[in-house]
């Protein structure tokens, strides 16, 4: 899976940093530099060339979910599970080496461009800002994890990722601000129009701009949460703040047991009902990214460390340039 490729990356360089020993961030750069490689060896850009179980990479910057056995491609690309982290650390592994790199930045930007151009589409009459999966054709699935994707946006923004000269952008940073908030506030609805305030795993959304809940359950995941985060700490506008307290809410009122939080089977419904497990990610992430949002820019200052993918805190470990 892409993110097995890129999960990991940003702990392996920072342990490459403690010991000294670089064999850690080789094994990092030969993952991305196979998959480089890979893609550049000539897909067909006529669709109708190919095969029904190949992918179509109609931009340099998105990677199909799977590489087979075969040494090959597979799969549609998007930005949700098995995708998600291998973008999120090519950003971070920017970051968190003083932005030196200057070719993760350039497969970061490539990404984004991606995103931009290929994954997001708005729906006609409700003006949702999706971001689907797109194979041989779009499909305007959204899974909960994708809604990590606008907290990414926002903290490459803010890191000044797409500020630099002579990069021969088709967008700007506006542009990418202006999704992030967009997709934002479309993961916030799927809280907000659910019975129980909590989000669903996955949605589908249909021809006349509404959508419909494919997968119900709600497993605590922290990617709204998240991404309300980077928001809040970009804008400092309290509405973000409004946002993540009545996610908690919700989640205190609905999920809450006598010894922790339970999943639920179906949110779209009054009558929850708990599934009597704990992801160890709500300790390590949702509730962490609750606690942030309410807290002073202080308790984390993002100019001084970056979070994994599970939201542990790394040092930034240079200056910028």
């Amino acid at each position: 899976m892409l993110a097995e490729f890129g999960s990991f990356q940003m702990e392996l360089r920072y342990l490459a940093h403690l010991t000294g020993d670089q064999k850690y961030t080789d094994a990092c750069d030969a993952v991305k530099t196979f998959l480089v490689d890979l893609k550049s060896r000539g897909w067909p850009s006529n669709p109708a060339l190919y095969e029904p179980d190949e992918p179509i990479m109609p931009h340099r910057g998105l990677f199909p979910t799977f590489v087979t056995q075969r040494g090959t491609f597979a799969g549609a690309a998007g930005y949700a599970a098995m995708m998600d982290s291998f973008y999120e650390y090519l950003l971070k592994q920017w970051i968190q080496f003083g932005k030196k790199d200057d070719w993760l930045l350039e497969l970061y930007e490539d990404a984004v461009e991606g995103l931009l151009e290929y994954l997001l589409r708005y729906s006609e009459n409700t003006n949702y800002a999706i971001l689907g999966y797109l194979g041989h054709t779009y499909h305007p699935t959204m899974d909960h994890l994708a809604c990590f994707a606008p907290g990414m946006l926002l903290l490459g923004v803010m890191h000044g990722a797409h500020s630099y000269p002579n990069r021969n952008r088709p967008f700007s940073s506006d542009d990418v601000v202006a999704a992030a908030t967009d997709i934002a506030a479309t993961c916030y609805r799927f809280y907000v129009d659910s019975p129980t305030g909590l989000s669903g795993d996955s949605v589908e959304f249909n021809l006349n701009g509404t959508y419909t809940v494919r997968y119900p359950k709600y497993i605590l995941r922290p990617e709204v949460l998240e991404s309300i985060f980077y928001l809040y700490r970009y804008t400092h506008d309290e509405r973000y703040r409004d946002w993540g307290w009545r996610i908690a809410e919700a989640i205190n009122t609905h999920a809450r047991t006598p010894s922790g939080f339970t999943a639920l089977e179906d949110v779209t419904t009054a009558d929850v009902v708990g599934s009597d497990s704990m992801e160890s990610f709500f300790i390590a992430e949702t509730l962490k990214y609750l606690f942030l949002l309410f807290s002073d820019d202080s308790a984390l200052p993002l100019d001084k460390w970056v979070l994994t993918t599970e939201a542990h805190p790394l040092p930034i470990l240079r200056s910028e340039r």
